[in-house]
């Protein structure tokens, strides 16, 4: 989606908490509360006030998971000990396709997920979608579209989550607009140790081939971006 300029909470309050003042900005300061003492599984809710806003709506969340899930992985390899090879091998070939071993494998997917819903003050709550993110500890942004039933105006939002798993920057409200067009640009000069390589400047521009590599191997790609966009650039590989 294209987005417009994030709209922060007025509020938000957590059971034990107010993280307000954490999850405002994307500026580093995180809303981080502890790990359940006893159920690492254990379930919180955070409640998030903002003003008002108008026509279709999206949620930005930027977070990152703690280390509970990577704590979760290992345990259970400590507890299967030498028959971890074994039973990995067999879900690559499907020979747990369900049972224990299956839900405890799986279980991480269960952690790893922000169930948001929307409402206008004092309405019903309207299940919008979910932030889901398994592994990375470096911050990730999405967008979860909010309802397109959602009423212009203020907007109240409920966050359901696994208390301790994650380490949230922003949670903002934006318009959404349309995807923007993007514009494919090739590298227009391909350098193998700062000399021009033509063979690797085809392979890179064809789809169909591939380039490799090995190692000591340094390329440098050349783009030639129209001046004075004002854009962002992605690199697709």
């Amino acid at each position: 989606f294209g987005a417009g300029t994030p709209l922060a909470p007025l509020t938000c309050a957590a059971p034990d908490r107010d993280c307000t003042a954490d999850v405002r900005e994307g500026d580093g300061r995180e809303d981080t509360p502890a790990a359940d003492a006893t159920d690492l599984a254990a379930i919180e809710t955070m409640a998030l006030s903002f003003g008002p806003s108008a026509g279709r709506r999206g949620l930005i969340v930027s977070a990152r998971n703690s280390l509970v899930g990577t704590f979760v992985f290992y345990q259970l390899l400590a507890w299967l000990g030498h028959d971890a090879g074994d039973l990995l091998a067999g879900l690559e070939r499907d020979e747990h396709g369900s049972g224990p071993v299956h839900d405890a494998v799986g279980f991480g997917h269960a952690l790893a997920q922000i169930r948001v819903e929307a409402r206008a003050p004092g309405g019903d709550w309207m299940a919008a979608g979910t932030y889901e993110e398994l592994g990375p500890i470096a911050r990730d942004m999405q967008v979860v579209p909010l309802p397109e039933a959602l009423p212009d105006g203020p907007v109240e939002v409920r966050l359901t989550l696994t208390r301790g798993f994650w380490k949230i920057d922003e949670l903002a409200i934006v318009q959404l607009e349309a995807m923007p067009a993007a514009t494919p640009i090739e590298p227009t000069r391909v350098l193998r140790r700062g000399v021009a390589d033509a063979d690797a400047l085809a392979r890179l521009r064809d789809p169909e081939r591939h380039l490799f590599t090995f190692p000591g191997d340094a390329y440098t790609l050349v783009y030639d971006v129209p001046d004075g966009a004002d854009s962002e650039i992605f690199l697709e590989s």
